[in-house]
Order: C-alpha cells, then sequence, then structure tokens
C-alpha cells in the first residue's frame, strides 16, 4: 500500500465559523475519496500566520491547501479582482456562477501559473456592505473621511479611497481592537461576517450597499495536487462543488437570520443611493484602472 501524502489546510477564519464546518466535513471526505492517497489536518484562526503569510506559504508548498478571499490573491494577480468588481453582480449564486465559468476560468488559468490549482467551485461569503459607528450612511458624500477597515489588499485601498474614504488595512484577527481604539470607524464586510463576531458590538449602522462579492478560493499547490491521479482529482472537484452548493444556501439564510438580530440590537439600516458611488468611482479612474488591470471588459462595469 502507497504511503499518503500529509497535506495541511490552514486559514485565519474562526473555528466556529461556516467555513471551518465545512472544512471539518470535507477534510476527510478528501481522505476517502482519494482511496488513501492523502492524510490532511486542518489549521483554523490565523493559527499558521496571517493571511499574506499562508499565500506565501501555499507557493512554497509549506501547507498545501488553503481557502483564501479573492482579495487577497489579487496581491499576486490583478484578474482576480473580478470577484469584487463594484456592482458586478446583484446575487451571490449570479456571481458563483460566473466564478464557476468563464470568468473564473480566467482566475484558475491565473492562479495555475503561479503554481496554485483553485477548485471549479467557490465559497461565497456573500455580497459586502458598509459597517459604521455613529455614522448614517446614505450617500456617496457620507463616506467622506470614513476610516474603513480592508483586507491588505491594493484593490480594496483604492476601491475605498477612490470613494472618499479613508481605509486603514487591517488583518481580520485584530478587526475588534482596531474598533475599539478607533484607528477603524466602520467595517466593509458581510452581514453574517460581523454578527457572528465580537466586532458588532462597536458599530451601529448598516449601509445595505451591496458594493462587492466575496467569496473564498479553495486553493492547492499545484505539485501537490498534481501528485494526485485525474480521477481522484475529479472526485474531489465534483464533491465540493456539492459541498459549496450546500454552502451557498446555508449562507443565504444565515445573512437573513444575521440581519434580524442586528436590528434586534438597535443596529440602524440604511439603504445607499449607488448613482454617486459608481461616479466616484468613474470619476476618480478606479473603473477604467481595474477594468485594464483585471481584463475586465466594458458589459462587466457596474451602472
Amino acid at each position: 500500500m502507497q504511503t499518503p501524502h500529509s497535506w495541511r489546510c490552514a486559514h485565519d477564519i474562526v473555528a466556529d465559523s461556516a467555513l471551518n464546518v465545512l472544512l471539518r466535513e470535507f477534510l476527510p471526505d478528501m481522505e476517502r475519496l482519494s482511496g488513501g492517497q492523502l492524510t490532511v489536518s486542518l489549521h483554523p484562526d490565523g493559527e499558521l500566520g496571517g493571511p499574506d503569510d499562508m499565500v506565501d506559504m501555499l507557493a512554497r508548498n509549506e501547507i498545501q491547501m488553503h481557502p483564501v478571499s479573492g482579495m487577497i490573491l489579487s496581491r499576486l494577480t490583478p484578474v482576480v479582482a473580478i470577484e469584487g468588481f463594484p456592482f458586478a453582480f446583484g446575487t451571490s449564486k449570479e456571481a458563483c456562477a460566473a466564478m464557476a465559468g468563464a470568468p473564473g476560468d480566467r482566475v484558475r488559468d491565473a492562479l495555475r501559473q503561479l503554481g496554485i490549482h483553485a477548485f471549479r467551485a467557490v465559497l461565497p461569503q456573500g455580497l459586502n456592505h458598509v459597517f459604521s459607528r455613529g455614522r448614517r450612511i446614505e450617500r456617496a458624500t457620507d463616506l467622506d473621511g470614513l476610516r474603513i477597515r480592508v483586507g491588505n489588499s491594493p484593490y480594496l485601498k483604492d476601491l475605498y479611497r477612490s470613494l472618499g474614504c479613508d481605509p486603514q488595512p487591517v488583518d481580520l484577527q485584530h478587526v475588534t481592537a482596531a474598533l475599539a481604539d478607533g484607528r477603524a470607524e466602520g467595517v466593509e464586510m458581510t452581514i453574517n461576517s460581523v454578527e457572528r463576531s465580537p466586532r458588532h458590538r462597536h458599530m451601529d449602522h448598516i449601509a445595505m450597499v451591496g458594493i462587492r462579492f466575496a467569496c473564498f478560493w479553495l486553493c492547492v499547490n499545484l505539485d501537490a495536487w498534481q501528485m494526485l491521479d485525474a480521477p481522484t482529482q475529479e472526485r474531489l472537484e465534483a464533491h465540493f462543488e456539492t459541498l459549496a452548493a450546500r454552502y451557498s444556501e446555508d449562507m443565504d439564510r444565515l445573512h437573513e437570520e444575521s440581519l434580524s438580530v442586528l436590528e434586534s440590537k438597535g443596529y440602524t439600516v440604511t439603504e445607499v443611493h449607488r448613482e454617486g458611488l459608481v461616479t466616484r468611482l468613474k470619476e476618480s479612474g478606479f473603473i477604467e484602472r481595474w477594468r485594464a488591470h483585471a481584463g475586465i471588459a466594458h458589459t462587466e462595469e457596474p451602472s
């Protein structure tokens, strides 16, 4: 009997998150579906490092599997910004279909050139909204000077600077502290990711803007992936697609539940006039810059 390959799967999301729950199910399934080719250990909550650290570790084959936000991956190749182009998708379901199709193929091809295999299906985080403390946001001018926490991504820093904010790059594990000490007075995140963490205690407004789709790409070091035979690769891809479809439905439900919880805690919920935001993004040159960087067609621009 062959000696199994030992993989480590690492990420920076908390252990009780929907993502980690799915991985606790998928990794034993991977071992079973590999027919003894794999053993996989799971390391959540930044146990092995921050997001930038883990992307580098993945490329060096120090970890073999890493579910990672496209905004972090866009540091390696800007084509991944397709995922979060402003107002490109109206729903997570629509975005997931695009990421499983031709737009996602462009991302997978670009990552493969960097030694990374990305699974066909993505795990949706959802549409991102703007959360703040003591600031009602309904128009573009309401964003002026907002110290908003963003991930350490050139794309996100450019996006929110173009909208008039003062973006503050902070790793996920330190967001609550940044809100508590005033380095940030708001965040751009999905509803469930705020409600399920202590950071919700430091904010009281939600601007329902749905500015960008966010998802996790399940990435594997390409050398490690190619050690598996083709039938095993296809079994893993197909099974993950099934789990990802269920995960997508679960996340839609969780966002609805989390919105109700935040409203019950006294959060003010506002709708945002998108026209002013799109105008700022166009006039600042953001749209044209990132359309060129990521190879995004004019038909994919916000309207």
